[in-house]
């Protein structure tokens, strides 16, 4: 059960930092270098480059993405 609460803070801090970051899901997508109709997809795989990519697009932390810490900022 721990896992399933991580996956969904997960996609709650990944849907709040694309909300926040005032871009479309085009332009993240764009930055990520994939498209729009993959970018959960791309996300879904949780695989360190991916994370990277979107955490660099929407610019937060990966720690504060994965629920490691409370601070969103990518510094």
């Amino acid at each position: 059960m721990k896992n399933f609460a991580f996956i969904e803070d997960f996609w709650k801090r990944a849907d709040e930092a694309i909300y926040n970051s005032g871009l479309t899901k085009q332009e993240i997508s764009r930055k990520m270098g994939c498209d729009r109709k993959t970018l959960y997809t791309t996300c879904n795989c949780m695989s360190g480059p991916n994370i990277a990519k979107f955490c660099e697009a929407v610019n937060v932390s990966a720690d504060w993405l994965l629920g490691l810490t409370n601070g969103k900022k990518n510094e």
